[in-house]
């Protein structure tokens, strides 16, 4: 992979040179952790770099040893350095914007921003006990956005705000733009730019009421189209209620086969199970059968319960020998 050994960076980094395990005590000081380093690499000049930074003992406060915190530094002080844009280099800000940047905290920025924040603790990314470990937006140290103010014809109002407004210009600006280029004309040229300057400004009242139309036009057909959809739409929910109120008017009731019955109509939606129609319910019961007692009982077509055939007496049971004063004859029509 090319990267040095772990050696060759405590170097670089003005970490005592190791020659020996045991010159590691002070970065490791676990005596096992040092003794398998030994029985894997054999000598210290073999230490692989990422295996050493992750055994390092951490510096208090952190979670990276002394090594690790060394290339975390260098690497972001690196590209600090080759930011040409870093607010710190020379020529950015003057001393006095510098200073006001130093104010600068993620806290003012939620004060200024939130909704309603009154009280916000020091350092946002820090968790503080309440009320104690928060402080008052008003005591938070604000940016003098003044500073940032340019002059633009005097500087007699130079932190005021308000007049601001008095001397905003775009950047397109021709009254700011190449002053030294300009030179003087004469009569006849000044004469020539109002006759110019008064057809330009002809030129574009007409292009800006001929603009004003055609928006005009674009939007009025375009809420033509909208309330044409919204037409059709209320005549569709119109119809789907007209139908709906029709199903609600028609009386009587609608069976499984999709036929529809009458109001207090009865039939026979099979042999044994009987159906009618009331206040627009479909209600059905089922025959309940007594038991037959003969030898070969026989359901005939259109009837319910089965029957013993003809001339076939019912096997005498001795229930049916002793007549009990307890039996029951077993109900009919039985509704479930």
């Amino acid at each position: 992979h090319g990267i040095p050994p772990y050696v060759d960076y405590r170097v670089f980094c003005n970490l005592t040179s190791i020659e020996k395990f045991e010159d590691l005590h002070n970065e490791i000081k676990e005596p096992k952790i040092r003794e398998k380093l030994k029985k894997l690499y054999g000598t210290p000049l073999n230490i692989d770099l990422w295996p050493a930074l992750m055994v390092e003992d951490l510096i208090p406060g952190t979670r990276v040893g002394p090594t690790l915190m060394c290339l975390f530094v260098t690497q972001f002080q690196r590209l600090r350095d080759g930011d040409r844009f870093w607010y710190e280099n020379p020529g950015v800000f003057t001393t006095a914007q510098f200073t006001q940047l130093k104010q600068a905290s993620l806290a003012r920025v939620l004060c200024d921003n939130g909704d309603n924040i009154q009280q916000v603790q020091p350092d946002v990314f820090l968790k503080a006990d309440y009320p104690q470990g928060y402080m008052s937006c008003s005591e938070i140290p604000k940016i003098d956005l003044r500073l940032w103010q340019d002059c633009c014809e005097d500087c007699r109002t130079r932190g005021q705000f308000g007049a601001l407004s008095h001397h905003f210009r775009s950047k397109q600006s021709a009254e700011y733009s190449y002053p030294k280029e300009k030179h003087k004309r004469g009569e006849q040229t000044s004469t020539r730019s109002r006759h110019q300057g008064d057809l330009q400004k002809h030129r574009n009242a007409a292009s800006a009421t001929h603009l004003t139309n055609i928006v005009s036009s674009e939007f009025a057909q375009d809420f033509s189209h909208f309330a044409a959809e919204v037409d059709e739409t209320i005549a569709a929910l119109k119809q789907q209620i007209n139908k709906l109120e029709a199903r609600l008017r028609q009386e009587g009731c609608m069976d499984d086969d999709g036929i529809q019955r009458k109001e207090n109509e009865h039939w026979m939606k099979e042999d044994c199970i009987s159906c009618s129609c009331k206040n627009g319910q479909i209600t059905c019961t089922v025959e309940m059968c007594p038991s037959v007692e003969c030898s070969t009982p026989a359901k005939l077509e259109g009837k319910c319960c089965p029957d013993c055939i003809d001339n076939e007496n019912p096997i005498e049971s001795p229930a049916e020998l002793k007549p009990d004063s307890s039996d029951k004859e077993l109900p009919f029509g039985t509704i479930y």
